[in-house]
């Protein structure tokens, strides 16, 4: 199991990679991909699952590229 200190870390960093108004506008999106898959023959809320935490990291960069290059653009 990810220690949760892992996964709010791993959150903030994605967070804070995009602007408040992008963050909102694309956080169902985000919540969507990095939500945990479910083993099979496991159902609900009560399932576990693993959560990737390199996929937040990789969320997070690819955002610092974009705003990096929109700020080269201009």
């Amino acid at each position: 199991m990810t220690p949760w200190k892992d996964v709010l870390n791993a959150m903030l960093e994605l967070a804070k990679s995009l602007p408040p108004s992008q963050l909102a506008e694309k956080a169902y999106g985000l919540y969507e991909k990095f939500w945990p898959e479910i083993p099979p023959g496991k159902k609900g809320w009560g399932a576990s699952g693993k959560m990737d935490l390199n996929l937040f990291r990789k969320m997070a960069w690819a955002s610092r590229q974009e705003a990096s290059t929109e700020i080269l653009r201009t």
